[in-house]
């Protein structure tokens, strides 16, 4: 089999703790979950698994529609769990872990001419090595949601006013610690600190699902990345 390149886009962390053998020793990750052992439950039995477990609002979000239908992912729909999922502690980067919605197979793919064409002539990548990428905002159609980190809460949409003069980079210290104040921080340096994007719903109902962190805010530690490896 040859070499093949993979780019994935989701949320996830890029500093996960493994010992020998790639064992993953973090703290925050159960290494008995059954995505580490392969052993992930079906698409059917995720569906029946979130109707139980998530409140009403939450039953309405996309995995559930894309479960229920799942023609409506088109041609490149899933088949399986483990697909959400990047995890590549021998080919990849040990130390990345990221997780997309079942909803959204577009967010990922691998064996692309295009991308190929990209890495060897374009880029120049060397050595084929692996590389990920912390993304700023998050990934759509959850780029304009932001959270404060300590807690979860989602942050109202004074947060953008923030966001946009961040991005700018043209702001005086005493206008971003305005703005900063308006989301209910008490200056910048703490909204930098603690603002980070949305964490999807069905990001986080996949990873109970998968019992893959040891304490259930566990997911106030994912980012969005983009994850290019090879293997």
């Amino acid at each position: 089999m040859g070499i093949r390149i993979h780019k994935f886009l989701g949320y996830g962390l890029n500093d996960v703790r493994t010992g020998e053998d790639h064992k993953v020793v973090d703290p925050r990750i159960n290494p008995d979950s059954p995505f580490f052992n392969y052993e992930l439950p079906s698409l059917s039995s995720y569906k029946d698994w979130l109707e139980e477990n998530s409140d009403p609002e939450e039953r309405s979000n996309l995995d559930s529609w894309y479960l229920n239908d799942p023609s409506a992912g088109g041609p490149r729909r899933r088949t399986n769990l483990d697909s959400c999922f990047a995890w590549s502690p021998e080919f990849g980067i040990p130390s990345v872990l990221a997780i997309q919605p079942v909803s959204a197979p577009d967010w990922s793919r691998q064996d692309d001419a295009i991308d190929y064409a990209e890495e060897i002539y374009v880029m120049k990548t060397e050595n084929l090595e692996p590389r990920v990428h912390a993304l700023p905002h998050g990934i759509h159609p959850y780029s304009a949601s932001y959270i404060d980190s300590r807690t979860g809460e989602k942050l109202n949409n004074r947060v953008m006013w923030w966001v946009r003069a961040v991005s700018d980079g043209t702001r005086y210290d005493g206008e971003l610690d305005s703005l900063a104040a308006d989301c209910g921080f008490k200056n910048h340096q703490e909204a930098e600190k603690y603002i980070a994007p949305f964490v999807p719903t069905e990001i986080r109902n996949l990873a109970r699902f998968a019992n893959l962190f040891t304490k259930e805010d566990g997911w106030l530690d994912l980012r969005p990345l983009l994850y290019v490896y090879w293997s």
